[in-house]
């Protein structure tokens, strides 16, 4: 075997390698992080919440 594939193959090797990282990473980044609590609504949530609005209908 020359020099050229051996080459070759640990480059495509290390190619797959880096894109299966690089997929983890930005899978992980978009996650949605889930709340404490299901009774506890989160600050976006309570953010969105006008005056007048009822918090208990928001919350849920």
């Amino acid at each position: 075997m020359s020099n050229k594939y051996v080459w070759a193959g640990v480059s495509s090797v290390a190619a797959l390698f880096a894109a299966a990282i690089t997929v983890g990473i930005l899978q992980r980044s978009r996650r949605e992080i889930p709340p404490v609590s299901a009774t506890v609504p989160r600050v976006e949530d309570l953010r969105t919440v006008t005056d007048g609005a009822d918090a208990d209908s928001a919350a849920s």
